[in-house]
């Protein structure tokens, strides 16, 4: 090239003449690149991730887990966000953090009760739930408290839209279609503590004493689990890519980790190793 330099979406081939890139890569000196995986190119020519960094979707991105500094020293149960820079944690003493992609600040919280779980279905719509009948809603910049028809634990919130959102109350189901929280039934009496949902017509619940439901539009049926006696005491969250591909934490009476799998048909151990931590899923 008369300048010495190839142009932007160009390479110097081995014969000293530029030659265009295809449309998936970029020119960056004498190689055509995907500026969404190289680690020396890191969204442009020349960005050069750090140590322990690896590029992914044009961004350096650490490769393992820091710890961050919390703005409280109250224990937190559950975390959930929106995006890299929307970030909710909540907890003991009605405690809420909110996380803004730098730092971590308090959030102002109506409640001194207990939070274990946050949801949302939009960055402008999060839940949050906990002991004493407690949910909050945030929409805007402020948490308010919702009414719900009980006092019982309210351990986890999940939905598909902002017309179909569930929430697990120790031993009672709810449901909001947008205005209004309703009581729905489950087949047996048992202790729910966890729900998670698919689609409107695929949500599964669970919690103690080896209970696990499934919600197919209408109603909530009872799904059996392993027989084996380690599951008699529950599980503990919820994840699926379909109906079925259906993953669950169980836990045993030393409450020790074991993974389940559902693939339609039937709840199947997952053969790990028990651990005691991994009770959450994602």
């Amino acid at each position: 090239h008369p300048s010495n330099s190839c142009l932007a979406g160009e390479k110097c081939g081995a014969d000293m003449l530029c030659w265009p890139c295809t449309a998936d890569k970029t020119g960056c000196g004498a190689i055509c690149t995907d500026t969404d995986t190289d680690s020396v190119n890191c969204g442009a020519c020349g960005n050069v991730c750090g140590v322990f960094q690896e590029c992914m979707v044009g961004k350096c991105m650490t490769q393992y887990w820091k710890e961050d500094i919390s703005p409280t020293s109250a224990d937190l149960f559950d975390v959930w966000g929106f995006s890299e820079s929307d970030i909710w944690a909540v907890g003991a003493s009605g405690s809420i953090v909110h996380y803004d992609g730098a730092t971590w600040s308090m959030d102002s919280s109506p409640t001194q009760q207990t939070l274990y779980d946050v949801w949302g279905y939009a960055a402008t719509d999060v839940w949050a739930v906990g002991s004493g009948g407690t949910l909050l809603r945030r929409q805007g910049s402020t948490w308010v408290s919702v009414g719900l028809p009980t006092l019982l634990t309210v351990y986890s919130i999940h939905g598909t839209s902002a017309t179909d959102i569930w929430a697990a109350a120790d031993t009672e189901m709810f449901h909001f279609d947008g205005s209004t929280w309703t009581t729905v039934p489950l087949p047996t009496a048992a202790k729910v503590t966890a729900v998670w949902a698919r689609t409107a017509t695929d949500a599964w619940a669970g919690g103690a004493y080896g209970y696990s439901f499934h919600y197919d539009g209408s109603s909530w049926k009872k799904v059996a689990l392993p027989t084996s006696p380690i599951f008699s005491m529950g599980v503990g969250d919820f994840w699926g890519a379909t109906s079925t591909d259906v993953w669950a934490t169980g836990y045993d009476g030393n409450y020790d980790r074991h993974m389940l799998h559902y693939d339609r048909q039937s709840w199947t151990q997952w053969n790990t190793a028990p651990t005691k931590s991994g009770s959450s899923l994602w």
